[in-house]
């Protein structure tokens, strides 16, 4: 009934084009969840394919931080242990150390940068998104840990766009019900 798109969506007029914007905005969803699953596969298959000895000292530092954060986030409770701690954590920071260092040489290596015209773009499509004022947007952007992570998120986006080119990629065919299944079982 056109009405009840109406109350769903006050710029749509029938429920024939609120069913097209619904199933428009999955896809649009399931999309990016495939394209960052493929990246994950990509940054996954580049540090198992990679050996590399992780330094010491960026495991130690990195251990210090999860056990920072680890204390913030349990004031009261039992004292930490950094033995267990560091066995919990050890592969989870050597990934992504790997990471991070192969990220870094690829970024480097392939001379990825960041132009105004880049950020204006994201930063437009970010107020488009939220249904925010542009300026409000502009201004979030303006601080110094907003405007490095839109950068980072443009970095990132090149990289494995980059990366895909020499990625062999296999679409299978799924219905939600398995999607949802398997995002059950991998948590």
């Amino acid at each position: 009934n056109d009405d009840f798109s109406k109350i769903a969506d006050p710029d749509i007029k029938t429920l024939d084009k609120l069913k097209t914007k619904l199933k428009d905005s999955i896809q649009e969803s399931l999309d990016k969840e495939f394209s960052n699953q493929i990246d994950q596969n990509i940054s996954r298959y580049l540090v198992d394919k990679t050996k590399l000895d992780v330094p010491n000292s960026m495991r130690e530092n990195y251990i210090n931080n999860v056990m920072e954060e680890l204390k913030q986030k349990n004031k009261n409770d039992k004292p930490l242990d950094k033995d267990e701690v560091t066995k919990m954590y050890k592969d989870i920071a050597d990934w992504n150390i790997a990471w991070y260092l192969i990220r870094g040489k690829l970024i480097r290596e392939n001379d990825f940068k960041v132009g105004e015209t880049e950020i204006k773009e994201k930063i437009d499509i970010a107020a488009k998104n939220s249904n925010l004022p542009i300026d409000q947007v502009k201004k979030f952007y303006e601080q110094h840990e907003n405007r490095h992570k839109i950068e980072d998120d443009i970095v990132n986006e090149k990289l494995f766009n980059h990366l895909k080119e020499f990625a062999t990629i296999k679409e299978k065919s799924k219905t939600t019900d398995q999607l949802r299944k398997e995002k059950e079982k991998n948590g």
